[in-house]
């Protein structure tokens, strides 16, 4: 069952049990959230797991060299961004000198 979490939202992390598939966790987050500590889900009959996906992101941010390849002076890529959120990402690739 999927749980209404309100009508904004850019991204979500969806995680399913393989012994389990038509039920689910889905995490909606906005691009101005952290992204959350998931429940994975190993072996059948193991206990989940933590992931901290931020944790994983940030490293492979760093380990990738992305900051010196990606065009952060170009519009962000999907999903549409509103003016508000848009004005929140161009002050936040300005505060790192970004742009």
């Amino acid at each position: 069952m999927i749980e209404r979490f309100g009508d904004r939202w850019h991204y979500l992390i969806s995680i399913s049990r393989v012994d389990d598939p038509h039920n689910f966790w889905v995490y909606p987050r906005t691009v101005r959230e952290r992204l959350p500590v998931i429940p994975i889900p190993l072996a059948v009959g193991d206990r989940l797991a933590s992931l901290d996906v931020q944790a994983v992101v940030n490293q492979c941010y760093e380990d990738g060299a992305y900051e010196a390849t990606l065009g952060y002076r170009e519009p962000p890529p999907p999903p549409p961004f509103d003016a508000d959120d848009a004005a929140w990402i161009d002050d936040l690739l300005k505060s790192h000198g970004l742009r």
